[in-house]
């Protein structure tokens, strides 16, 4: 069994959680103080924000996030004797957020994997308000959650929750997985797409959108279709369950390796543990101006605390950024790529896409590299980090902690854009370039 500690509700008269920091009796010696601007962030939540259903919190990586997030989660199970779940985009992540906890002195405990494998006894002490759960975001978007009656959800690297967001109402169909659907859908809207889609003999490397107009004039026979080739107890079976009756509020993507049927924006607030919750926290490291967080998890209106002034200035540390294709062919800059690679011993590679990182990884090892992939790293970095000459090649931009010596170099494979079909419709139809900035920005700044 797990061991987690437990504290009772209501056990502190902190006032605020920047209050309670020093109330963290177990907290590991080398965590002393607060920084300035976590303290400035943490009164502006307290003085403003405890009542607010929904608020984000601009904390750019670096500026240490996840002590801000647990402290809010415990001063709201302490206070008000509330359930917390504090949700994460992956299992490595949910970990590290678990092992942080425990230095603040923080009790938590991770549910991830099999819902009905939880710990019985960690899970009960998360019901009655004596530990913060801390989980990912599928094991709270699904069909069926186990964590469905949290009072409080805060959502860790917020702004790269749109793809687990929204894979809760997204009809996912890969060409490789299930040819005759694919087909069959293609052959069913075949008038609206253009012939050099339907051409076998050359690749179309845009993709197309069906307006939901048209998908509602053949939604019978798309759930014909669907119902005769989705096999049950898969995630497209999942998927239709809940947009069977609602395909008319969904856009069609196709490419050529994949159709995809998903609404623009995702109804989370049709999701009972989403909508019931008293208080939405969403951590981004960036927040931008134009909706683009409102539009991720489908909330009309979200109170924002950014970063105060002058954050950076109090950090420490120095990078150095190289862009070798500035000045080189494209081969050139592989080359190099790899050359420093070798160098630095071990590096983590950032594409956009699942085939993007198909093809570094090609290139890794083609190079005498060993290379890691997310799913290497589910139950943590140790593999990884005990090796030398190797690469970590992820489609993902969250805050994975690799300090010090345990990587020092970072490659981004081609710009950070494109990574669901979605996307790529809107950048290669629509030259929607400034409608993603904020997005290709934030990967950035997280990667």
């Amino acid at each position: 069994m797990a061991r987690f500690r437990t504290t009772s509700s209501r056990s502190s008269g902190s006032e605020s959680p920047a209050a309670l920091f020093h109330d963290l009796s177990d907290r590991a010696d080398s965590i002393k103080y607060l920084w300035a601007h976590q303290k400035e962030l943490l009164d502006a939540y307290s003085e403003d924000h405890l009542d607010s259903s929904d608020v984000a919190l601009e904390l750019p990586t670096g500026a240490g996030k996840t002590l801000v997030g647990l402290l809010i989660a415990e001063f709201r199970r302490r206070a008000y004797g509330e359930r917390v779940a504090y949700m994460c985009p992956t299992r490595q992540l949910a970990r590290q957020v678990r092992a942080q906890a425990e230095s603040y002195g923080i009790p938590a405990h991770v549910f991830v994997r099999r819902q009905r494998a939880y710990d019985p006894t960690a899970f009960a002490s998360f019901q009655q308000g004596e530990l913060t759960a801390v989980t990912t975001y599928c094991s709270v978007f699904n069909v069926n959650p186990r964590i469905d009656s949290a009072n409080v959800l805060i959502f860790d690297d917020a702004h790269s929750s749109e793809t687990y967001l929204t894979g809760m109402w997204s009809l996912d169909i890969e060409r490789e997985d299930n040819l005759k659907l694919f087909n069959a859908i293609v052959g069913l809207f075949r008038e609206w797409l253009p012939e050099s889609f339907l051409a076998d003999d050359s690749p179309y490397l845009h993709s197309e959108l069906i307006p939901s107009s048209i998908v509602r004039g053949h939604s019978a026979r798309l759930i014909e279709l669907l119902d005769e080739h989705v096999e049950a107890d898969t995630s497209p079976a999942y998927a239709l369950s809940l947009l069977r009756n609602h395909l008319d509020g969904c856009q069609c993507y196709l490419s050529q390796g994949r159709i995809l049927f998903r609404p623009l924006v995702p109804p989370t607030l049709s999701h009972r543990p989403f909508a019931n919750a008293k208080q939405r926290v969403f951590m981004s490291a960036t927040l931008g101006d134009g909706g683009e967080l409102e539009r991720i998890v489908g909330v009309r209106s979200i109170s924002r605390i950014p970063i105060p002034s002058g954050w950076d200035k109090r950090g420490s540390g120095r990078r150095l950024f190289l862009l070798p294709e500035a000045s080189m062919s494209e081969d050139e800059a592989q080359d190099t790529t790899l050359t420093l690679i070798k160098q630095a011993g071990r590096a983590v590679v950032l594409a956009p896409t699942r085939s993007a990182c198909q093809q570094s990884e090609a290139v890794l090892e083609q190079h005498d590299l060993e290379v890691f992939t997310a799913a290497d790293i589910e139950d943590g970095l140790e593999n990884f980090t005990a090796t030398d000459q190797s690469a970590l090649v992820l489609s993902r931009y969250d805050g994975i902690d690799l300090p010090d010596d345990a990587c020092r170099f970072l490659v981004f494979a081609g710009k950070p854009v494109g990574a669901n079909i979605q996307e790529h419709f809107m950048m290669s139809r629509l030259a929607a370039g400034p409608l993603l900035r904020d997005r290709i920005l934030t990967r950035f700044t997280q990667g």
